[in-house]
């Protein structure tokens, strides 16, 4: 019996340990095959902790003094159970290992990839394509401040024959015009260049980084409950080494070497995890007068008449309101369409600074891109109503003008009347027709005088802060504004209505007949400037001349009764 016993056991520890392993070289289809096997083997046969008792108790049975006593056939049974158990599992540990820290390697790769495609070397280069565009954008605005001061000096009294010096500088600000406009392209493609590889940095990261962290928690686990089983299958080797050794020596196992078997290394098996690159610094907010990029939030719409809806993306209005095909910033455009009433329902831009009033109540898909905001309700009804009333019942409007409309025509210097019976005309003027003395209060007249789409034109007149926007002038003068000359001025609003760095011709002194060949009235009588253009006849710099050095896109005088 014993003899028979060595041979049916050695026979089958020599079949086991003598067949070949291939795994080392399986690729990633095969390892997922062997998975699916061990998933199999395990739910019908091979759980672990199972195989390491019986191979405990098979090696209980060859201590000294053993109680226990197995049969031929129950220890072959065991063995053979083991060996094709180790055959199998150990070359698989290996190979989930090496995968796992694979996989690891991969989702921080991601990670870096989020940084190497949008952030690091490319984010310093673009920072510095915007610092470059910044700096020709100012310099080419200043060129056209310059180019625009040439142009006063050399047109001065020239009237509606100027010479070549004027014509030569009028045409040196047509060409930096143009030459700064594609300069502020640039400069806004690269600006909105750097924010959207700041935000795709920004997002990437979050992504990767939320996925690399669910990775590692997985693998982690799966970890753990690897070098968990490879210890089970390494003391379960060592427990058929020594039943061998004995089986074939004829010699017990003693005690020690069974506890041996307990001290099992798995620090081979641990996975790595580098530490993934850190978070990328945050975008920087969106300044005032910053471009606007595609897909940037567009800001809220708030004026103090008329409540305004969410922007609609992609849609627009159709119709421009009361014919004003002006563009203006969105704020200004709100309240020309505020001025309107409910000839306009609302504004639709291409972007924060080019919007227009419309007339449409329906909301149209907008191939270009463009957003709406549909006008409400006032946002106090009554005391609107009521504003309304009063404010056409004291305030008669008696000069308008759209510049997109066109121009006054040079008989309005005059006649001082334009469209008369039309005051939603984009000329319109009615100062030569009225009765003065009907506004006459005390012996002054009181006008107001308000400017739209304003900016910037020559500089030196504006001691303040930039212009935009839109502005109203208030004043007392005792002259009707069809007078040679102003007297009895009196500046009621702003504060800084009648100064200027700019000397003279700079500052606003009440309205007259104006001795340009370019206005019918204006408001710097005293000087060859024609600032304070009220029924401009031609422009200047783009615009009609407006205050403190500004041009603007449209322009309403009112006197109250």
């Amino acid at each position: 019996m014993r003899s028979a016993f060595l041979v049916l056991a050695w026979g089958a520890v020599s079949k086991a340990f003598s067949a070949s392993s291939t795994c080392d070289d399986a690729d990633a289809s095969s390892l997922l095959q062997a998975r699916k096997v061990v998933r199999v083997q395990r739910m019908q046969t091979t759980d672990a902790n199972d195989l390491l008792t019986s191979l405990r108790d098979v090696a209980n049975s060859f201590t000294t003094d053993s109680a226990v006593t197995m049969t031929p056939a129950d220890v072959n049974a065991a063995i053979g159970t083991a060996s094709t158990a180790l055959q199998t599992m150990l070359p698989l540990f290996e190979q989930q290992h090496v995968l796992a820290q694979q996989e690891i390697g991969h989702a921080l790769a991601a990670v870096q990839a989020c940084h190497d495609e949008h952030g690091g070397e490319v984010s310093a280069r673009l920072e510095q394509a915007v610092t470059r565009a910044g700096v020709a954008k100012d310099d080419c605005d200043e060129g056209l401040d310059n180019a625009v001061e040439a142009e006063h000096e050399a047109c001065a009294g020239q009237g509606e024959n100027p010479n070549c010096l004027c014509d030569e500088a009028r045409t040196a600000i047509t060409d930096q015009t143009a030459l700064c406009v594609a300069v502020t392209e640039t400069y806004e493609a690269v600006y909105c260049e750097l924010q959207v590889s700041c935000t795709s940095c920004q997002q990437c990261h979050a992504e990767e980084i939320e996925v690399y962290g669910a990775l590692r928690a997985d693998i982690e686990a799966a970890m753990t409950s690897r070098q968990e089983e490879y210890r089970t299958f390494i003391q379960v080797d060592c427990l058929m080494n020594l039943i061998t050794t004995a089986m074939l020596s004829g010699s017990p196992i003693d005690h020690a070497s069974l506890v041996a078997c307990d001290d099992v290394s798995v620090n081979h098996l641990a996975i790595n995890f580098p530490v993934p690159p850190s978070a990328p610094t945050g975008c920087p907010a969106p300044q005032s007068g910053d471009p606007r990029c595609p897909g940037s939030p567009v800001q809220d719409l708030q004026t103090s008449d008329f409540t305004y809806s969410s922007a609609h993306a992609g849609k627009y209005l159709a119709g421009h309101a009361g014919g004003d095909s002006t563009i203006r910033p969105m704020q200004s455009a709100a309240a020309r369409c505020d001025e309107l009433g409910y000839a306009c329902a609302g504004i639709t831009c291409r972007s924060e600074t080019t919007c227009t009033v419309r007339a449409g109540n329906d909301l149209r898909q907008s191939p270009s891109g463009e957003f709406s905001f549909v006008k409400g309700s006032p946002v106090a009804p009554v005391a609107h109503a009521q504003a309304q009333a009063q404010a056409q019942a004291e305030w008669t409007l008696i000069a308008h003008h759209v510049l997109a409309g066109g121009l006054f025509a040079s008989a309005t210097k005059n006649t001082f009347v334009e469209n008369a019976e039309d005051p939603a005309a984009s000329t319109y003027m009615i100062a030569g027709q009225v009765t003065p003395s009907d506004y006459l209060v005390d012996g002054k007249y009181r006008l107001r005088l308000e400017y739209s789409d304003l900016q910037d034109a020559h500089q030196p007149c504006n001691d303040g802060p930039a212009l935009s926007g839109s502005v109203t002038l208030e004043w007392l003068q005792s002259s009707w504004v069809t007078a040679e000359t102003v007297t009895g001025f009196e500046a009621i609003s702003p504060s800084d209505l009648s100064t200027s760095a700019g000397g003279l011709g700079c500052q606003f002194a009440g309205l007259a007949r104006s001795s340009h060949a370019g206005a019918v009235l204006d408001g710097s009588h005293q000087h060859d400037y024609w600032f304070g253009t009220v029924g401009a006849v031609s422009t200047w710099s783009g615009g009609i001349p407006a205050w403190k050095g500004g041009v603007a896109q449209s322009m309403s005088l009112y006197v109250r009764r």
